[in-house]
């Protein structure tokens, strides 16, 4: 079997979300912009290609009320970055951008100078929205379902264009977007950010297969990484491209300790910490569609019908592989009826079926889980990420990467300058001032 010599490694920033142990004693706070500056330079001086910011533009509600109470404000990304690129000199800085509601010019000047600004390190992960309460945000409203990857497609042609236009400027003419503009770009040290989608659905992947350098998806296990490995490589084959030019991108949180039994009892606890009553309620309650404050976290899961009207978009999304809302309540139940689990045992359960699972064990545990994935080709590389932000990612630097790189699988030193360069990408080319 192959084996290449870097296997690529993004380090994920997570403000919110029921996997951040955000009120744990070794966490810190993701409103001070020190925090932001430690991880960038803890990733860097790890030599990982880039730190990654997942972004939601709205808190999550039920009934047209606010549930993620312990979620209160949450910094620009490219904002952010505009800061870190200051701050660092080789990691790559990768934000997510939502298709449905940025307008593709602004985005691409944004994106053009933070390009130039960083010295080519930029990257651009890609997604598309159906949420109310996102779509509440913005004057044009909610895109419907159907049109959200034609439009996401558009999108990204029209993305491409302006780069690599640079100073020239251009029109276009699509059913989304018209735009024609003599306001040229800055042109950027890699050509163009490196472009990240993330998508389970049929249309996703084949939207990432059209024109995506990275492909985000989370990491459940070897034997279920496997197929949609296998399937999307294909979709890009079958669209001309080199399946090799893009990169499977499995993401995972991440827990280390001297052993495994060790690494258990330190997450087990992290957990604890986490599923308040109040956080269990609201954890639960959104799959029910209901208020769930009256009953206590120590006992059986309710014996209710959820209000589908208020459930489905929360449900549909939370167990990985499943995006049929009942069948994702269905399993829920079966797993608190079979496993004999109260409400809050069921929500520490339900962690690792969740969107993404957790990764624990030894150093020597997670540096094999990770060749493995890689060498029987369920991903290209990683995009992990700690509980306890800022600094549970360090740990997993100081005991992990160093056993990779003894067996040749990560590198020593940055070897290039641009994020494409960090990632093997193949170039794209620079346009003229």
């Amino acid at each position: 079997m192959t084996r290449s010599r870097h296997i690529p490694l993004g380090s994920g920033f997570y403000s919110t979300g029921e996997p951040v142990a955000w009120a744990h004693p070794e966490a810190g706070d993701v409103l001070d912009f020190a925090a932001h500056r430690h991880f960038a330079a803890a990733a860097e001086a790890a030599k990982v290609d880039f730190m990654f910011y997942g972004e939601t533009l709205s808190l999550a509600d039920a009934g047209g009320e606010v549930v993620e109470a312990y979620s209160a404000g949450r910094f620009d990304s490219l904002t952010m970055y505009s800061a870190l690129a200051a701050e660092t000199s080789k990691l790559g800085l990768m934000a997510t951008v939502n298709t449905s509601y940025y307008d593709p010019y602004e985005l691409a000047r944004q994106y053009a100078s933070l390009d130039a600004i960083s010295g080519g390190r930029g990257g651009c992960n890609l997604v598309t929205s159906a949420a109310p309460a996102t779509a509440a945000n913005f004057t044009a409203g909610d895109v419907p379902r159907a049109e959200r990857y034609p439009r996401a497609t558009e999108f990204t042609d029209l993305l491409k264009r302006l780069w690599t236009k640079g100073p020239q400027g251009m029109s276009f003419r699509g059913h989304f977007f018209d735009v024609a503009t003599d306001a040229g770009l800055p042109p950027s040290p890699q050509g163009h950010p490196v472009l990240m989608q993330a998508g389970e659905s049929p249309a996703g992947r084949d939207f990432a297969a059209a024109g995506a350098d990275l492909v985000f998806t989370g990491f459940d296990s070897v034997e279920r990484g496997q197929p949609f490995y296998a399937d999307v490589k294909q979709r890009v084959a079958d669209r001309g491209r080199d399946p090799g030019a893009v990169k499977i991108m499995a993401a995972a949180f991440v827990h280390v300790a001297g052993s495994d039994g060790e690494a258990a009892e330190e997450l087990a606890e992290i957990r604890r910490s986490l599923t308040t009553p109040a956080m269990v309620h609201t954890y639960l309650g959104r799959y029910f569609g209901r208020d769930l404050s009256a009953y206590d976290v120590d006992g059986p899961l309710p014996d209710l019908e959820p209000d589908w009207a208020v459930a489905d978009v929360f449900t549909a999304n939370r167990l990985r592989g499943e995006r049929d809302p009942r069948r994702a309540f269905a399993r829920l139940k079966a797993i608190a009826d079979d496993e004999h689990l109260s409400m809050t045992r069921l929500v520490q359960r339900v962690f690792d079926d969740a969107l993404l699972a957790t990764v624990v064990g030894s150093p020597e545990t997670i540096a094999d889980l990770i060749e493995d994935a890689v060498d029987r080709r369920a991903v290209d590389g990683f995009v992990f990420s700690s509980a306890l932000q800022p600094y549970g990612m360090d740990r997993f630097y100081s005991l992990v990467l160093p056993i990779l790189r003894n067996r040749g699988r990560f590198r020593d030193d940055y070897e290039g300058d641009t994020l494409r360069d960090h990632l093997g990408l193949p170039p794209v080319a620079s346009v003229r001032r």
